[in-house]
């Protein structure tokens, strides 16, 4: 269990007030996942991301320029003391967040969980990548529900009747090979697997959306996306993600990867 230290941790490394841990991240997963103070917080902050990224991009126009650097000249000259010139405004803390295109409408990406895309790396408590950092891409899971009548956004506290359509779109920060793997208590299935560009991408059969329809009686489930480098995801998964009940417990399925990066999302389900 996480001590308020951990979270105070936790904290400081979301806000930027402490170094991002190198290489193994699991005690900043674990703090995050473990402290509801820190999950709002890095929910909050991704939103704020979300936010920024909406805002128009400002040009200084021309004119402004010419007259700034004039007066810059002008006191050089007079020995006046320098001006000083405000660094630009950063609008985000971070890369941009990517929303569900493609074949979605506006409304509906509006609704949908957003995770950061290319090529910001997903918040900690959604996103294990371990091994070479230069050799493994960044990748986000993100999933739409499908009610029959209309998209909307899912949500990790909400169950799902059956019936219920699923919707994914992944994000890359650079090639690569891709899986999406529905990991249940008793199974774990191999929805598609696809060489991806870099760049968010809608999962499609032919030209329609990739959908997963709940059937009845069907129990929780992760939906988890790996990703590495052409011809590093075996076909045998259940060696890298484990088919023990345990992986759709608190720690989720990424818990058990060790060499690809991983991005998941719990889908609960109505009994």
């Amino acid at each position: 269990m996480t001590t308020p230290d951990d979270c105070a941790w936790a904290q400081a490394v979301l806000l930027g007030e402490a170094p991002f841990p190198v290489g193994d991240q699991t005690a900043l997963e674990a703090a995050i996942r473990s402290c509801p103070e820190c999950s709002a917080l890095a929910d909050s902050l991704n939103e704020i991301d979300e936010l920024a990224v909406s805002l128009p991009e400002l040009v200084v126009p021309q004119d402004l320029s010419r007259r700034t650097l004039k007066m810059v000249q002008a006191e050089m000259k007079t020995g006046a003391a320098p001006i000083s010139l405000a660094p630009p405004v950063r609008r985000s803390r971070r890369k941009p967040m990517l929303w569900l295109a493609g074949g979605l409408s506006m409304a509906a990406a509006a609704m949908l969980a957003v995770l950061p895309g290319d090529p910001a790396p997903a918040p900690a408590e959604r996103l294990v990548a371990r091994g070479s950092a230069t050799s493994l891409p960044t990748v986000s899971l993100k999933v739409a529900i499908n009610d029959g009548q209309q998209l909307q956004r899912h949500r990790s506290d909400q169950s799902y009747p059956a019936g219920t359509r699923v919707q994914f779109r992944v994000g890359l920060d650079q090639a690569a090979e891709v899986a999406l793997v529905r990991v249940g208590s008793d199974s774990v299935d191999i929805v598609t697997r696809a060489s991806l560009d870099h760049g968010d991408h809608d999962l499609q059969i032919g030209r329609s959306p990739l959908a997963w329809e709940v059937e009845a009686g069907e129990g929780n489930a992760h939906f988890v996306v790996l990703a590495g480098p052409q011809g590093s995801i075996p076909d045998d998964l259940t060696a890298v993600i484990g088919q023990d009940s345990d992986t759709v417990g608190s720690s989720g399925p990424c818990a058990h990867v060790t060499a690809l990066a991983c991005d998941e999302r719990l889908l609960r389900v109505s009994p």
